[in-house]
């Protein structure tokens, strides 16, 4: 199971980028996300079933906006990160 949250404010994340990643995974979770609340919103749905793979798309800040709502949610905390720099 692979969830992927797409910054859609990031230089190159655009809804384009989330439909793509729907195509190319598409038994992901694939969130297009224009704010904090989106991301929060995100994982609380991650905690409710934890995806074996949580995929960033977006920049720097995204990576570490991710790693960051994550940290609180124990059962989520040490799951593994892939980048998907779009920043």
């Amino acid at each position: 199971d692979v969830a992927v949250l797409v910054n859609l404010r990031s230089r190159r994340g655009s809804r384009r980028v989330a439909e793509q990643a729907r195509v190319e995974l598409p038994y992901a979770r694939v969130i297009a996300s224009r704010s904090l609340a989106d991301t929060e919103s995100f994982i609380r749905d991650l905690q409710r079933s934890a995806p074996d793979l949580v995929l960033s798309a977006g920049g720097d800040g995204t990576a570490v906006g991710l790693i960051n709502a994550l940290r609180p949610a124990d059962e989520l905390s040490e799951m593994p990160i892939g980048l998907l720099p779009l920043g």
